[in-house]
């Protein structure tokens, strides 16, 4: 391998430091740990997630599971980023 080159880890984490591109995939995990973290019930019954600057905002369907997840941010919010193992989710916001 020649001095210049670089391995294509390398190369995949530099393009995914990108803007854009970590911000897509930040998403994607996050969507992906909700499904996981919170199973096939609560998945269902979640019509939209958005990540958007730290701020995670829920479309439940379901009036008294969006309560219920209402009343639990916080341990949303810590589970999240405990699963995900860095701190993406600042605040969660329930509808």
């Amino acid at each position: 391998m020649k001095k210049n080159e670089n391995n294509i880890g390398d190369l995949l984490k530099q393009f995914s430091q990108e803007k854009r591109i970590k911000d897509g995939l930040t998403r994607k995990k996050v969507e992906a740990a909700w499904a996981e973290i919170m199973g096939p019930f609560i998945s269902n019954e979640t019509e939209n997630i958005r990540l958007d600057k730290g701020v995670l905002r829920l479309k439940i369907t379901s009036a008294s599971l969006r309560q219920e997840l209402h009343f639990s941010r916080d341990q949303i919010q810590e589970k999240l980023n405990e699963f995900l193992g860095e701190t993406y989710v600042m605040e969660v916001i329930v509808r």
